[in-house]
């Protein structure tokens, strides 16, 4: 027989802090599963068993969890976060590419190793012909940030990028990924939630953030950690493909490619 889960006191917290209740929680977990062609059910006891431990979410439930609280906060709420997944889970598993940046930024951050020695899988390799960016699109679409996004706000990025980049080419072996990834974590990924006035505007975001993906993926390469380089690369490619499904995804395609 299993031994009893304890309460996800991480998700109690987090909820808490945001300040509102778990019938609150459930309605939104309803509406944006709606979003995303799926109807629930869940109400305030489901979010009061999740939170006492007594029970997990089911399917992509736990997903529009961390999506509802993420709203909510008015930024990246991640899996891990709310105790619903490990660190090391939360990067290999996570589906939303601008949640995936976040989580693979901050666990660069915090050193955690299962990172630096994550392994390069062929599978990986292929992972763009099984993507499903329909489903991706849907979510990152329905966001509608409290924040606008301009411009020069993008400029920022890639100015930024430019410049880690050419620290990059001067000092190599990785040097500076911290900064970078620091940088993903806390100010790139999380503009893209914000709200864009046109869909090129949108699509230069996500460009920009892709760019910088991938220079964090380069610098892991640059040290001889692939499996995390990889990842990068993964991530980078689902956020080129909101950019430009053509060209910018063709080239994050390439980078996934060249380590064959």
């Amino acid at each position: 027989m299993a031994a009893p889960r304890g309460p996800n006191s991480r998700l109690r917290d987090v909820i808490e802090a945001i300040g509102c209740t778990y019938e609150a929680v459930a309605k939104d977990i309803r509406r944006i599963a709606a979003e995303n062609g799926e109807i629930l059910q869940t109400n305030k006891s489901a979010v009061s068993h999740w939170a006492n431990g007594t029970r997990q979410p089911t399917g992509r439930t736990g997903q529009y969890l961390a999506e509802a609280l993420s709203r909510r906060a008015g930024r990246s709420i991640t899996s891990a976060e709310i105790g619903l997944r490990t660190p090391e889970a939360a990067v290999s598993q996570e589906p939303d590419p601008v949640v995936a940046a976040t989580c693979l930024g901050r666990a660069d951050v915090e050193r955690h190793r299962f990172l630096a020695v994550a392994a390069f899988t062929t599978a990986g390799v292929a992972m763009p012909l099984f993507y499903d960016h329909e489903a991706t699109a849907r979510m990152l679409r329905a966001r509608t940030g409290s924040s606008a996004v301009g411009m020069e706000d993008v400029d920022v990025v890639r100015q930024i990028t430019a410049a880690f980049s050419a620290a990059d080419e001067r000092l190599g072996g990785g040097h500076g990924l911290t900064a970078v990834t620091a940088y993903l974590a806390d100010t790139a990924a999380p503009m893209l939630r914000a709200r864009f006035l046109n869909e090129p505007l949108r699509q230069a975001a996500f460009g920009a953030v892709a760019e910088l993906a991938y220079l964090a993926g380069w610098k892991h390469h640059d040290l001889g950690q692939e499996g995390a380089a990889q990842r990068y690369y993964q991530v980078g490619y689902q956020l080129a493909y909101e950019a430009d499904p053509r060209g910018h995804a063709a080239w994050m395609m390439r980078a996934l490619a060249h380590q064959a």
